[in-house]
């Protein structure tokens, strides 16, 4: 029987983490020496209880005497997507791969220089339950979750007490990772001197800072005009000639180019192929909402929104591991609950905050490092949108100019043109070549470099 842990900040909170019992082998990894835990952490909501699901995966090379490692959390967006994705598919010592449905060893596992705790966020999401009905989902409250789920692990696994933390994830968490670490520093205010966490940094990737559906699909269009995939003149009716007439010929003709355009292409990665849906029938859960895309549902370029087409993100291989028996009960989770990729109940009932761009310039005033990246092919939230929000970031100047840097650590990569930085006082915009949405997916080797570069970017290693 578990051992609950009460602890008290702004929330009663209560956990049911336990560092012995939560301890467990992955179900169908080959054989690893690090440690990995899964489990269930409860915290009360307005008397309610509810729980998010973390897994904890011990770095493969810190050494025993050292103990400096840092704590990566690692969080997936939607919003309604679960971060298990990142872990199975991006940044995990074991992945399995688009097309493929058996996992193979990840050579740039983020685990090779750091810890990682994923945390399947908000309520809801993934084996997080139970999925609350008519629940006001927001983007301050998922920080504030996240921040008391972080509070009491920590307070459990004591031993990385101390360590670097850092936070990740990528697309609508774009929006959690700003507010969660706004939570944090806040709320830990509160805590004795030689408890708090160590907060060191965020790393952002291909994520929504502003949520402004003009903004995006302006962005898109450009995104798509300079990839050819609509023509200039297509491009300049439907960002102007649409506005003020919307039935005339022209406009109907530039629209069907466009669906005709983006039916063909996976959003995610617009020279990738796409994937159809293979989880198995008793493993799916109906979709109320009709959005074309599942990972990033708020995407509406055209006015055929709805799911007949392909979702060209294939969360098959991974359902059909994750809702057995098997699984279940070595993640010591509820076994009658129905994992998915992405949750269209808690995406229908969450409200979206205007921006996290605004908090930005609080974490850099408060020493956090930030670090904001992009995929050069994603279309769900392309460069051209992340480089045209930070220009809307109050307080933060360019000081260095975009640039092409090369890999030059050694690897298949090596003096390849690796992307594009660019330096502002508060943070580094950093674009990888040859990536779609999920970067560590796609450029695994170029996306551990950045990861690692960014963690040492002062110890001049």
């Amino acid at each position: 029987m578990m051992k609950c842990v009460i602890f008290v900040t702004i929330l009663l909170s209560v956990t049911c983490i336990d560092f012995v019992a939560d301890e467990f082998r992955w179900p169908d990894w080959p054989d690893y020496d690090f440690k990995t835990w899964s489990g269930l952490i409860e915290l009360d909501d307005d008397g309610v209880k509810r729980n998010l699901h973390y897994v904890f995966v011990e770095s493969q090379t810190e050494d025993a005497e050292l103990q400096t490692q840092p704590v990566i959390l690692w969080l997936n967006g939607g919003p309604g997507c679960s971060s298990m994705l990142g872990l199975m598919q991006e940044i995990g010592p074991f992945v399995i791969d688009n097309g493929e449905t058996e996992y193979k060893e990840n050579p740039w596992s983020w685990n090779k220089k750091a810890h990682l705790l994923i945390l399947e966020s908000p309520f809801g999401v993934g084996f997080s339950q139970p999925t609350p009905e008519n629940y006001n989902f927001t983007d301050e409250k998922t920080g504030t979750f996240n921040y008391e789920a972080i509070r009491l692990w920590f307070n459990t696994f004591t031993y990385y007490r101390g360590r670097e933390f850092y936070i990740a994830g990528e697309s609508y968490a774009g929006m959690y990772i700003p507010y969660t670490a706004q939570a944090l520093l806040e709320k830990e205010k509160n805590v004795i001197e030689n408890e708090r966490i160590n907060f060191k940094g965020v790393l952002i990737g291909n994520g929504v800072l502003i949520n402004n559906e003009k903004l995006r699909n302006q962005t898109a269009l450009k995104f798509l005009a300079r990839r050819s995939f609509i023509d200039s003149t297509n491009q300049f009716i439907l960002t102007h000639n649409c506005a003020s007439k919307p039935d005339s010929a022209s406009c109907k003709q530039a629209k069907k180019s466009l669906d005709d355009a983006i039916a063909l292409i996976n959003p995610y990665g617009v020279y990738s192929y796409c994937w159809s849906d293979s989880t198995r029938k008793e493993f799916k859960v109906e979709r109320q909402s009709k959005h074309r895309y599942t990972y990033t549902p708020w995407l509406n370029l055209s006015e055929d929104d709805d799911d007949s087409n392909a979702p060209c993100l294939d969360f098959g291989p991974l359902a059909n591991k994750l809702n057995t028996e098997t699984y279940k009960q070595a993640l010591h989770v509820d076994n009658d609950t129905v994992w998915t990729g992405c949750s269209d109940s808690v995406y229908r009932q969450y409200k979206k905050s205007e921006g996290s761009y605004l908090i930005l310039p609080e974490l850099y005033k408060a020493g956090i490092d930030i670090l904001i990246y992009s995929g050069d092919q994603d279309l769900a939230v392309s460069m051209i949108e992340t480089y045209e929000s930070i220009q809307q970031i109050p307080g933060c100047n360019r000081i260095k100019p975009w640039v092409p840097y090369v890999n030059k650590h050694p690897g298949q990569l090596e003096n390849q043109l690796a992307g594009w930085i660019e330096e502002y006082d508060c943070f580094r915009f950093q674009v990888i070549r040859g990536a779609g949405h999920m970067v560590p997916q796609d450029q695994r080797e170029n996306a551990w470099f950045m990861f690692n570069d960014f963690i040492n970017r002062n110890k001049g290693i």
